[in-house]
């Protein structure tokens, strides 16, 4: 598949340095913020005491308009479109929703490649923003969506807009680390939802550019660990990947992407790995315990929490919590299966 940036080497940390700087942060948080909220963050002493910690923050994207994080970068990078143009993506659900509500307030058209596992909730979410955002869903899975999208921008003379691999998209996810350092400016550990890499990136470049010492962990699901193993080889391989309900984190990673070399050079080690029953569980205590909707990939980080609860003694941290676009069978079923834990 031919990328924006697949010229570039995945190993090469100072070409991807020179796509996505600081100052291209801080200007997208000035470029979206009349359209994003600028969204809480809330202590759990709950989950501090669970693993140790000194402090544990959640920072709520599941709050955001689109109740998803990706409105962040899908507005930096719609808003910077070349006048008249028309926009393609491919997306689990959440970029899609991002980018149809950017294109809406940008007057601009756009298509939306999904694959069949979307929730209905998710594809009913982007229809919502109006008829100048076409939904086509094409293939099984997001990496069959991605490839459908990708001749639809050659046939169309289109703009693809990837949900991560994007020096716009990765900037307008950075604001998020932005917030959080100027809110809670004593973090010492950050724990990232991890699959492209798009979010981790652009917190990883605004934090680590303020605050070097950070930690960032990335959380990545059992069923399809990518990243883990491309760490291993040192490029980005495709893994055997299992069903998950965690869709907005499963698929595979483009090559030459450039969020690789970010992750390579910026993950703390080593990547966390959650598993399916321990997501449904993250879901039923933010639910339970702090009266939060997110969805299974936005849980990852509390999952992650109770796992790996040794890493967190006594740190300052923050979890995101990237987005609430579940359906109601899934929230039904996790919350049961959560009261009859507690009986």
């Amino acid at each position: 598949r031919a990328s924006l940036e697949a010229s570039m080497s995945a190993g090469t940390v100072v070409a991807a340095a020179a796509a996505v700087r600081l100052s291209d942060v801080r200007e997208a948080q000035q470029r979206i913020s009349a359209f994003v909220r600028r969204t809480p963050l809330e202590d759990s002493p709950r989950l501090a005491a669970l693993c140790g910690a000194a402090r544990v923050a959640l920072k709520c994207e599941n709050q955001q308009v689109t109740h998803s994080f990706k409105a962040r970068g899908a507005l930096n990078s719609v808003l910077q479109a070349p006048r008249g143009a028309r926009i393609v993506t491919s997306s689990a659900g959440n970029h899609g929703q991002g980018i149809a509500f950017a294109a809406k307030i940008a007057g601009v058209a756009a298509t939306v490649v999904v694959p069949g596992n979307t929730p209905k909730v998710k594809v009913d979410a982007i229809k919502s923003h109006g008829t100048d955002t076409q939904v086509v869903v094409h293939g099984e899975v997001y990496d069959d969506a991605e490839v459908y999208a990708r001749q639809l921008e050659r046939q169309q003379g289109a703009l693809f807009i990837s949900p991560y691999n994007h020096p716009h998209v990765i900037a307008g996810q950075g604001t998020i680390g932005l917030e959080i350092l100027e809110e809670f400016p004593d973090v010492d550990t950050l724990v990232v939802p991890l699959s492209g890499g798009g979010l981790f990136a652009g917190i990883s470049i605004a934090v680590k550019s303020l605050r070097p010492s950070v930690k960032i962990y990335g959380v990545q699901l059992e069923v399809c660990p990518v990243m883990v193993a491309s760490l291993e080889r040192g490029e980005i391989v495709d893994v055997l990947m299992q069903p998950s309900i965690a869709e907005g984190l499963h698929g595979g990673v483009e090559k030459g992407s450039i969020t690789f070399p970010y992750v390579q050079q910026y993950l703390e080690r080593p990547v966390l790995v959650v598993s399916e029953a321990e997501i449904r569980r993250a879901m039923g205590d933010l639910v339970a315990c702090h009266r939060l909707v997110v969805e299974a990939s936005g849980a990852v980080g509390v999952a992650a929490l109770r796992r790996y609860a040794s890493l967190f003694h006594d740190a300052r941290v923050a979890v995101v919590l990237t987005g609430a676009n579940v359906e109601f069978t899934l929230l039904r079923e996790v919350v049961d299966a959560h009261k009859a834990d507690d009986e």
